[in-house]
């Protein structure tokens, strides 16, 4: 099987900067069809980078991995998808794997236009968001798009990683889901599904809205909001302007 394929996954991974700003800046749009990345502990990176202020739309095709799992001490704990900046990332499916425009929610056993997203373990990085000790913001998932995201150690599905050492635990911010987006976030260890990360990481302006299906799960954190204290730490996060709505 080719590199990069379901059956072979490729160590390179995909890191994007963008800062397209301005009166006559656009999305930069970017298409993952069937990428199956799994990032090395030596690389130090996770398994896909966006960062910068512009807006990057990722339009998701088939079935696409993006796993940091094992991107552990000493190499760093990596997101699976990791996002850093004030821009937006915005996470879709648009398209079927044809080219052609969806118009109709896709059936159960409809598997395309998907994004399996898993952080590293050991103190934990999110699944979609921050490394360790990193927070995120700005990140929407709509249209059609299906997203499995898992943290790692005490990290968020989706939203902030967890604390190391004497860092602080990373927040979440502007977290919306809307559309027809289906989406399934699992934290890990004191981080939330969808919010702050273990140990304290909180949680602002988390949206769930529109025809949207959302599973938020967590072992101690809240399912959205904020990560719960963890060991070591006396108080877990706060959570506010949480809206979920038709």
């Amino acid at each position: 099987p080719a590199e990069g394929s379901a059956k072979k996954p490729t160590k390179n991974v995909i890191r994007v900067f963008n800062d397209w700003v301005g009166e006559a800046a656009k999305e930069l749009k970017i298409r993952l069809s069937n990428v199956n990345i799994k990032a090395e502990n030596a690389g130090q990176k996770a398994a896909m980078d966006v960062s910068g202020d512009g807006t990057t739309k990722v339009e998701l095709d088939g079935q696409n991995v993006l796993d940091s799992y094992k991107t552990q001490h000493p190499a760093g704990y990596r997101a699976g998808l990791r996002k850093q900046g004030e821009g937006t990332l915005i996470i879709t499916d648009e398209t079927n794997d044809t080219g052609k425009e969806i118009t109709t929610p896709k059936s159960e056993s409809d598997t395309s236009g998907s994004l399996t997203a898993k952080g590293a373990g050991g103190n934990g990085a999110a699944g979609i968001g921050g490394n360790v000790a990193e927070g995120t913001k700005n990140i929407t998932i709509e249209g059609y798009a299906t997203v499995h995201a898992a943290g790692g150690g005490s990290g968020a599905g989706i939203g902030g990683g967890g604390i190391y050492g004497d860092t602080q635990s990373g927040d979440a911010e502007n977290i919306i889901i809307q559309g027809y987006a289906t989406v399934d976030a699992k934290g890990s260890g004191s981080a939330a599904g969808i919010g702050g990360g273990g140990n304290g990481g909180n949680a602002e302006n988390i949206i769930i809205r529109g025809h949207s299906k959302v599973k938020a799960t967590a072992c101690d954190g809240a399912a959205i909001g904020g990560g719960s204290a963890g060991w070591g730490s006396y108080y877990g996060g706060s959570a506010k302007g949480i809206v979920i709505c038709d």
